[in-house]
């Protein structure tokens, strides 16, 4: 005897991995922007200061 695929299970299933999915990886996807929000900044501080720097020891 074949099995057939319910339309319903499978909807009720995607949706149920869907949103597994999103409570599972939605912190982690927020912790990388927000490290990567924060190496953004400190590249652009660290661009600057050096760019000061070098600025002064060229006078």
């Amino acid at each position: 005897m074949k099995r057939r695929i319910d339309f319903k299970s499978v909807c009720v299933a995607s949706i149920i991995g869907l949103c597994t999915g999103v409570y599972i990886f939605n912190p982690i996807v927020n912790n990388m922007k927000e490290n990567i929000d924060n190496n953004h900044i400190n590249l652009i501080c660290s661009t600057i200061i050096w760019y000061k720097m070098n600025k002064s020891i060229n006078k």
